[in-house]
């Protein structure tokens, strides 16, 4: 589990987001936007999946389409140590439970999914 740290966590910044899935593709996990759906030529592959270019805006996109999980709304692994489950994907942590994030003030679980 995480132990209390001296450095300093910046407050973290709320934002609303809607019932509907939170991502549509695995590219919005690391910050980057999806390709549109007529945009399916690959230019690169890599450890996360196909990449396209929208040059429109001159920026990469993921191809790959992001499935919500199945087992979202099952118990998340670090509750079993008293921690939620964290929202995002962001790991400020890995320890031998598992890998942690930090929102809302609180140490949280990184989902299996991220």
């Amino acid at each position: 589990m995480p132990t209390q740290t001296i450095n300093d966590i910046p407050e973290p910044t709320v934002t609303e987001i809607s019932k509907s899935n939170q991502y549509h593709c695995w590219a919005e996990l690391i910050g980057y936007p999806c390709c549109a759906p007529n945009n399916k030529k690959v230019y690169d592959h890599d450890s996360y999946g196909d990449w396209g270019f929208n040059f429109k805006t001159n920026e990469w996109c993921g191809i790959t389409a992001y499935e919500e999980p199945v087992n979202a709304n099952e118990e998340c692994w670090s509750e079993i140590y008293g921690y939620p489950c964290c929202k995002g994907c962001t790991v400020y942590e890995t320890d031998s439970d598992g890998k942690w994030g930090y929102e809302h003030n609180q140490w949280c679980g990184i989902p299996s999914y991220c």
